[in-house]
């Protein structure tokens, strides 16, 4: 928790001008609202962010930001779509390989085992050597062994975000 703070307040402290003063307090107030557990204020306040300041360096950490908040609460679809939309808007970001394991465990929250297995799998192809490589590896573990007890601890794969 510590080291994810810290990294928070790297991304927010690097000095981007009277511009971008108002937008790192703009996704400041996202993250403040992350760290109170206050993820429906994260939502509106990262939505607000990203329609302001579409094109800003933090713009991909507010879209990512915005997926962990719908799946901090649970909202799994929408963390799917919100997650997508930093893999499609943002390919070169950092933040993918975490989109793509939280996809990942968003269809394995939603028992949708093979779609999980998918993107967990993608992500440990294009980025094999990245940290969350490692926890998908694990997660595929667990994955295989749901899917190894036969077709009652499956269910039919979700449908995909486009």
């Amino acid at each position: 928790r510590f080291q994810l703070f810290v990294q928070q307040l790297e991304e927010i402290s690097t000095p981007r001008g009277k511009r971008g003063e108002t937008e790192a307090t703009a996704y400041r107030k996202g993250i403040t609202a992350i760290n109170l557990q206050d993820y429906k204020g994260a939502i509106a306040a990262f939505e607000q962010f990203l329609t302001k300041h579409p094109n800003s360096t933090l713009a991909d950490n507010a879209q990512y930001w915005k997926g962990e908040a719908h799946y901090a609460t649970k909202d799994y679809q929408k963390a799917v779509v919100e997650f997508q939309a930093l893999v499609k808007k943002y390919p070169k970001s950092d933040k993918v390989p975490g989109a793509l394991l939280k996809q990942g465990y968003s269809f394995y929250e939603l028992q949708s085992y093979l779609d999980a297995k998918a993107f967990l799998s993608k992500l440990v192809a294009e980025f094999p050597k990245a940290e969350e490589a490692d926890i998908a590896r694990e997660r595929l573990v667990k994955i295989e062994q749901l899917l190894a007890k036969g077709p009652g601890a499956t269910t039919a794969p979700a449908t995909r975000p486009q």
